[in-house]
């Protein structure tokens, strides 16, 4: 099996504290400005991280556009290329491509086309802060589970050790 790999794929090395990484998200860009392709033939990913209530781009993600034809080996590179996100934006998604992300807990979610980046995630961000369902209460619950698990690390720091 032959699978596709990426063109190039840029990763901004910015030292960040990964315990204070509350999710991260990642979109179908040909253009990286709005979301506007197809999650199996999309030429750009970019990966966002929501820290502190704001979003960092963390990583850009190229594939060859020559190839527009849906391939398993495409869909396994792209998928492995987004091994940690919470979810990915797209304007359409296969079901192969649903199935197989939801398997590795990345919830596919379909936009408008040329949905602008920019306003999508301060609709995301404002969002989180009453999600009740979806992804983005247990993007809400994982990281408060994390935060009490922190804390009682830190209570038995605290303990006598005898």
């Amino acid at each position: 099996m032959n699978i596709q790999q990426p063109d190039r794929s840029l990763q901004l090395v910015d030292a960040i504290d990964e315990t204070e990484v509350s999710g991260r998200i990642a979109v179908a860009t040909s253009d990286r400005l709005y979301v506007n392709e197809h999650f199996g033939t999309a030429t750009n990913f970019l990966i966002f991280a929501l820290i502190k209530n704001e979003w960092h781009l963390q990583k850009a993600i190229e594939y060859p556009a020559t190839d527009r034809k849906h391939s398993q080996n495409k869909l396994i590179s792209r998928i492995n290329a987004l091994a940690g996100c919470n979810a990915v934006y797209s304007n359409a998604v296969g079901p192969s491509a649903v199935q197989q992300l939801l398997q590795k807990k990345i919830q596919p979610i379909i936009v408008e086309s040329d949905t602008n980046i920019k306003q999508l995630l301060a609709a995301i961000n404002q969002d989180r802060k009453t999600a009740r369902t979806g992804w983005l209460s247990q993007l809400n619950k994982t990281k408060s589970q994390l935060s009490d698990k922190r804390e009682k690390m830190l209570e038995l720091l605290d303990e006598d050790w005898e």
